[in-house]
């Protein structure tokens, strides 16, 4: 995907905050008898809607700025456990590994879970004991470590939440009444013991959504009204997503879909349980022991290697009409940061002030040989840039650079090539130029955006290729918004790990926030990538 979808929304979002919530464009808003919609890590949507009166779960994938239908294996596994007269919903766990789905039909429901195993969707089994079924309203909802099911009450009294304990099993209900509510219609986890309750509180008044959590003590904290939920009759089917920023929901009444800013309170838990659920704590994912075999099994491996950063800053162009005030400013600002607060050493952060094309080359040749298997190279650049829509092609401009010369252009094609050749663990390129987001033209639509939820260590443990740019093929201003906030947030890390992914997560929102340009990251294909990322270790 050329353009994260989620990069756009944020965008229209930015630009017209009285809004508060996007409703998203036609064909999927307005649609009939919506019952469930959700957005993966992907960028794209599944949505249960009726289409020619048959119900049917569908697919949307953003491309050249359109919504548009492409069924996968997943919206294909759905439909084939709808039958005529029946509906479904579902709901994803937050790792999105379990998708549980509540059947309707013909007098009678089902609850099934599939879970997501080598890349495949399992077939449909049934979860919960069918004389428990008419007890529930909405679909369950997983806590964030899977290892609990929230879920509503149709029955009496109606203002109970069922919590199912050991999800392999399933067993262990427990009922708890809250005497709040006079009505609970909806539970949504969001952490560890956390959720989300659509609820009224007195009969005739309004539902509202509240967050509450379970005590160490038992029973549940006093309610917290979110009132940044509010509007619609009903948010229906409200899911997080996977940008903690954003939520998503279905106007009920209008069939509309929106999506809308996470409220501070939930986006704070949502933060503390994804630290809290890492399967591997930051000090083990990244200690070595002699045996490989426990690291393969453990999912773990240690940089081994030594951290190399190449520094480019263009300036000062033979053509004097061309020259900018801060590339040489930022890189010698960059080296600083580098250097003293992560594992740079000094005598491995090469600067290149001013460079031609040539020097540029040469370098970057230099680190084939140079740079094992185990090492890390970040290479940065600040400068002109250039796109060249006849021939699709993006470019960097060297100092001996000339506008109407191509000669000693540097083309993406060009970098992708000794990116390629470099026989490192992991590399990163941050290109902070005009039209610098040309470098991902060639990306494909798939597994292109991963889960900022990911461990360290699966991250580190495979190759990566990946790049993050100032903006997509559009100019940006010589005075950096992308790179103030790019030295910002490694200045006021404070985590032992950081990967690139999440520090772009950090910049991406502060640039949409405060410039016209929309930053990108991901993987640069054809280039060795196999789905890790660059860390950043800080200085103890």
């Amino acid at each position: 995907m050329i353009l994260r979808v989620v990069f756009c929304l944020l965008l229209l979002m930015a630009s017209y905050p009285s809004l508060g919530q996007l409703k998203l464009p036609s064909p999927i808003s307005s649609t009939a008898n919506s019952l469930a919609i959700a957005m993966l890590p992907d960028s794209s949507l599944l949505l249960s809607k009726t289409i020619n009166d048959k119900y049917q779960i569908v697919r949307y994938v953003f491309k050249n700025q359109v919504w548009t239908l492409e069924s996968n294996k997943l919206s294909d596994l759905l439909n084939g456990i709808v039958y005529e007269g029946s509906h479904l919903h579902f709901r994803f766990s937050n790792d999105y590994t379990k998708l549980i789905v509540m059947l309707h039909g013909k007098g009678d429901q089902r609850i099934y879970l599939s879970e997501l195993k080598n890349n495949n969707w399992s077939l449909f089994r049934d979860i919960i004991d069918p004389a428990d079924y008419s007890y529930f309203n909405f679909t369950p909802s997983m806590s964030f470590d899977n290892e609990k099911l929230f879920l509503s009450d149709n029955s009496k009294p109606e203002n109970t939440i069922y919590t199912y304990n050991n999800t392999d099993s399933f067993s262990g209900l427990k009922k708890d009444v809250l005497k709040e509510f006079k009505y609970i219609q909806d539970v949504i986890g969001v952490g560890v013991n956390s959720v989300l309750v659509n609820a009224q509180r007195v009969k005739g008044n309004p539902y509202g959504w509240f967050f509450i959590k379970q005590l160490e003590t038992g029973g549940w904290s006093v309610p917290y009204k979110v009132n940044e939920l509010d509007g619609a009759i009903y948010k229906f089917a409200l899911s997080v997503t996977p940008f903690d920023e954003l939520m998503l929901f279905i106007d009920f009444e209008k069939g509309d879909v929106y999506l809308t800013p996470t409220p501070p309170i939930v986006r704070q838990e949502l933060t503390a349980s994804k630290k809290a659920n890492q399967k591997i704590s930051s000090s083990d994912a990244i200690s070595r022991t002699a045996d490989d075999n426990q690291l393969v099994e453990k999912g773990i491996i240690k940089p081994t290697g030594n951290y190399y950063a190449l520094l480019i800053g263009n300036s000062d162009y033979e053509d004097n009409t061309l020259d900018l005030d801060q590339p040489d400013k930022d890189i010698k600002a960059l080296k600083k940061v580098l250097t003293t607060q992560y594992s740079f050493e000094e005598k491995n952060v090469v600067l290149l002030e001013s460079a031609d094309r040539e020097t540029i080359f040469k370098t970057m040749y230099k680190y084939r040989t140079q740079l094992t298997s185990n090492d890390n190279l970040l290479i940065f650049y600040a400068g002109h840039g250039y796109w060249d829509e006849r021939v699709q092609q993006g470019y960097w401009w060297p100092t001996d650079a000339r506008p109407n010369n191509p000669s000693n252009w540097l083309s993406n094609s060009d970098l992708k090539e000794q990116i390629k050749a470099l026989n490192t663990a992991h590399t990163l390129l941050i290109s902070d130029a005009c039209f610098s987001g040309g470098i991902f033209k060639t990306r494909g639509s798939t597994n292109d955006i991963r889960s900022a939820s990911a461990d360290i260590q699966l991250l580190y443990r495979m190759p990566s290729r990946r790049a993050m740019t100032s903006g997509t093929k559009t100019t940006v201003p010589d005075n950096s918004v992308f790179f103030k906030y790019l030295i910002k947030y490694l200045l006021e890390n404070e985590d032992k790990y950081l990967s690139s992914s999440n520090l772009f997560n950090k910049v991406r929102k502060s640039v949409l926030n405060n410039s016209l340009t929309v930053p990108q990251e991901g993987v640069i294909m054809d280039t060795g990538d196999e789905g890790g990322d660059f860390i950043f270790i800080k200085k103890d």
